[in-house]
C-alpha cells in the first residue's frame, strides 16, 4: 500500500532519490477502502437496505448505515463484504443524523440512498393522525433531508446520485 506518491524533482546530480512526497488527497491514508466511494443508505439494517449496503459494499464501495435500530444495524454492516463501513443510529428525517452520516464519507459521498420507509397495518380509515404524519415524515421529510445533506457534501454535485427507495 502506498502511502505517498513520489514525484521526481530537478536534482544537481541528475537522479531522482529526490523525490518530494505528497500526501493523498484523502485525510485516512492507512485504510484502503477511505479512498472508495461512498454511500450513505438510510433504512440499512433489515429488508431492502440491507441488501443495498450489500451489494454496494461488495462492489468496493464504503458504505455507511443509517437506521434507529443500531444493534441490527451494526450485526448487518458486519455481514457485508470489505472493510471502513460505519453505523449511524439515527432518524433518517433528522437533518443531524442525515448530516453526521454524511459528515462520515469524508468528501466522498457519491450516492445517497433514502431507503428508509414507516408502515403499520390497518386500513387507511383507521389509521391514527400520528402513524399519518410518521409515515409522511419517514417517506417525505426524510427524503427531502437526505437530498440536502447529501448534496452538501458531494464530492462532486454533478457525481452525487440521488436515489429514492
Amino acid at each position: 500500500m502506498t502511502l505517498a506518491t513520489g514525484t521526481p524533482t530537478d536534482t544537481t546530480d541528475g537522479t531522482d532519490h529526490d523525490l518530494q512526497q505528497k500526501p493523498p488527497t484523502h485525510p485516512d491514508r492507512h485504510n484502503p477502502m477511505s479512498a472508495a466511494p461512498t454511500v450513505v443508505i438510510t433504512g440499512a439494517a433489515r429488508g431492502i437496505g440491507a441488501a443495498i449496503g450489500g451489494r454496494f459494499a461488495s462492489a468496493e464501495h464504503r458504505v455507511i448505515g443509517v437506521d434507529l435500530d443500531i444493534d441490527r444495524l451494526t450485526q448487518t454492516v458486519a455481514c457485508w463484504t470489505g472493510d471502513g463501513h460505519r453505523c449511524v443510529e439515527g432518524d433518517a428525517a433528522s437533518h443531524r443524523d442525515v448530516a453526521a452520516a454524511c459528515d462520515l464519507a469524508d468528501g466522498r459521498l457519491s450516492t445517497f440512498v433514502a431507503n428508509a420507509g414507516f408502515a403499520k397495518a390497518g386500513d387507511s380509515v383507521d389509521y391514527a393522525p400520528e402513524d399519518w404524519d410518521a409515515m409522511l415524515r419517514v417517506h417525505l421529510t426524510a427524503a427531502m433531508v437526505g437530498a440536502q445533506e447529501s448534496a452538501a457534501r458531494s464530492f462532486s454535485m454533478k457525481a452525487c446520485a440521488f436515489r429514492l427507495n
